[in-house]
């Protein structure tokens, strides 16, 4: 056996004895609580173990481009960053309704009071503008995030080489974030 062979037979020996005695852990728990944070140091180790699995990866040369972890973080932290903009602005409406006295047992009464004074129709007004396209570009970050999120998992289709020849190499046809 070489001293590689032999370094990760001991690696491996290593890990089943740590997952065995989380195994124990988890038989011996008796509340609650223990499960959980027995759970949660599983998951940090699953996190570690996907950490070093995409490093190795990398090394081997398996991103480039738009599928690379850094590439595929910054589309992430984009569409996050986008949603929390849309978020705010729901935030910033309901506050406006809450401010001006809204209870949803007295809708109609609500509504006629609100629209009785011209501040009141000032701050409806401002409620309510914009609140279609705000609610389409919702519908389109979230349809977005699902193609992208499958698109991470689920591989491009294949397309014909018009030239002939087998298939024509694909262009990366992850989906791009719609602007705002």
């Amino acid at each position: 056996m070489s001293g590689e062979s032999r370094q990760l037979a001991a690696l491996d020996q290593r890990l089943e004895t740590a997952l065995a005695g989380y195994g124990e852990a988890i038989e011996q728990a008796r509340s609650d609580d223990e499960l959980l944070a027995l759970r949660d140091a599983l998951l940090d180790w699953q996190f570690a173990s996907r950490q070093l699995i995409t490093i190795t990866e990398e090394r081997l040369g398996a991103f480039e481009g738009d599928d690379s972890p850094r590439a595929l973080a910054a589309q992430s932290e984009l569409l996050i960053e986008q949603i929390e903009a849309l978020q705010d602005g729901w935030e910033s409406r309901l506050d406006l309704l809450l401010d001006g006295g809204f209870d949803e047992e007295r809708l109609p009464d609500f509504f006629r009071e609100t629209l009785a004074t011209p501040a009141g129709r000032e701050r409806l007004q401002e409620v309510f503008a914009g609140i279609l396209a705000d609610m389409d570009q919702t519908g389109e970050f979230l349809d977005y995030a699902r193609r992208y999120l499958l698109s991470l998992v689920v591989p491009p289709p294949e397309r014909a080489n018009p030239g002939g020849g087998g298939p024509a190499p694909h262009p990366d046809e992850r989906p791009r974030p719609p602007r705002r």
